[in-house]
């Protein structure tokens, strides 16, 4: 029979007692106190948010976005849920299983009463070792609750997150809603929650693009997707799903996605391990018109079943480093290199032409003069003049788009900054229809 820890103290003490008398009490007390009783091990505490967002670097706007370095200032963006953020370095996260009792990290934005309205850019960047545990709480993942007000969420790589929440959980976000479409995000570890559970988002309303989940999704209750629990009706396009989807006593499964709400057919071009997704139907509702392909787990490691058309489920290649088989793409996204693909600006790839930028980041890296995107600005009557109503970033002039922004009539191509009209009679006024620039 086992004895409880407190019986074994009990019996060291009275034998001591016995041998030594009563004067040795001290010397007792000092052994099991100092060496007898285990060493008990502080746990680390959240970080305390009442200095931010003060102490970012960064003003918190668009030009000049709050710089988060390091974990504290990950989990004090709560602290201005409607600024700018940027990663500046990888984070090791492993240290929130020791936060709040448990629970771990917060949510950036708990719920639609204070969602995530800002902006992040991850600058390909990882946050590795997450851990948040709050199965009685709702809209549960790095972020909780965002809105159409949200501007965008990019660049981020979630590595072996430990995540377990409530009603609405994902590994980026319980509520997934941006005005720009979520690229270049992947999440791997682990993804719990009670009901309506994804990967990437336990709801999605929001374009996704160039993104990925190598996780193991489950849903205590019922209704999980690998990749995302339930869609509204938004894209989703060139991204794919490998792990498992579980449940524990419920139904409602989908290997990628669990239920689509739009007739519309919005989901297309990806693709699943069906190898690992055995027995579950790609959608388990609402996705008659999507195309979700799955693959084995080989087919899933070659790059031609994302580049060659005639690989049945993809209607365009996707970007892959390198441009093979049908790839014309111009950013090189996704590269494979053993295994499945990978996000190809998370790997430090090659600087060719040694401007100090790598192939992702260089928009010519063949070309050392050239290597930034530069914003331009919407032309649309053409006269090379545009204006700030629409802006786009792009390595050389779009189609459609002006270096400039400061068209004085974007909606006739006769007049803008250096255009003069002929005054041929020196009144002082010229003739709209005799025009000309200098």
């Amino acid at each position: 029979m086992k004895r409880r820890s407190s019986d074994i103290l009990g019996s060291i003490f009275d034998a001591v007692l016995f041998r030594m008398g009563s004067k040795a009490i001290w010397q007792v007390v000092f052994f099991v106190v100092f060496t007898v009783v285990p060493t008990v091990s502080v746990r680390a505490a959240a970080p305390d948010c009442s200095g931010y967002p003060a102490a970012y670097a960064g003003a918190g706007t668009s030009g000049d976005p709050y710089q988060v370095s390091d974990l504290a200032g990950l989990q004090c963006m709560s602290r201005s849920l409607s600024s700018y953020y940027v990663l500046t370095a990888d984070i090791d996260a492993s240290e929130t299983a020791a936060w709040n009792s448990g629970a771990g990290f917060a949510p950036v934005g708990p719920d639609s009463g204070s969602p995530f309205i800002g902006a992040f850019d991850g600058d390909n960047h990882v946050v590795s070792g997450l851990f948040i545990h709050r199965t009685s709480e709702s809209y549960v993942g790095l972020f909780g609750f965002m809105t159409w007000q949200t501007k965008y969420v990019r660049n981020l790589g979630l590595v072996d997150v430990d995540i377990d929440g409530g009603y609405k959980t994902g590994g980026l976000a319980g509520v997934l809603l941006t005005q720009n479409p979520v690229s270049n995000v992947f999440v791997t570890g682990s993804v719990k929650g009670n009901t309506i559970v994804g990967g990437l988002s336990g709801a999605n309303m929001t374009t996704v693009q160039d993104c990925y989940v190598a996780a193991d999704v489950m849903a205590r209750n019922y209704r999980a997707g690998g990749f995302i629990g339930e869609n509204y009706g938004a894209t989703v396009t060139d991204s794919y799903f490998a792990g498992t989807v579980t449940t524990v006593g419920g139904a409602n499964l989908g290997a990628f996605i669990m239920y689509e709400e739009s007739a519309e057919g919005k989901i297309g071009n990806v693709f699943y391990d069906a190898s690992l997704a055995s027995g579950l139907p790609a959608c388990h509702s609402g996705c008659d018109d999507d195309t979700i392909t799955g693959k084995t787990t080989a087919e899933m490691g070659e790059v031609a079943t994302f580049t060659d058309l005639s690989t049945a489920g993809l209607s365009s290649a996707w970007d892959f480093v390198g441009d093979p088989n049908d790839d014309s793409g111009t950013y090189d996204r996704w590269t494979v290199s053993g295994g499945y693909p990978t996000l190809a600006s998370f790997l430090g790839l090659a600087d060719q032409d040694a401007d100090g930028y790598d192939m992702i980041h260089d928009c010519d890296d063949e070309n050392p003069d050239v290597f930034e995107e530069g914003t331009y600005y919407v032309d649309q009557d053409g006269d090379e003049y545009g204006t700030s109503a629409s802006t786009t970033r792009s390595c050389g002039v779009p189609t459609g788009y002006s270096e400039t922004s400061d068209d004085c009539d974007d909606t006739d191509e006769t007049i803008h900054p250096h255009s003069f009209f002929l005054d041929t009679d020196d009144d002082g006024y010229g003739d709209v229809s005799e025009s000309v620039s200098v």
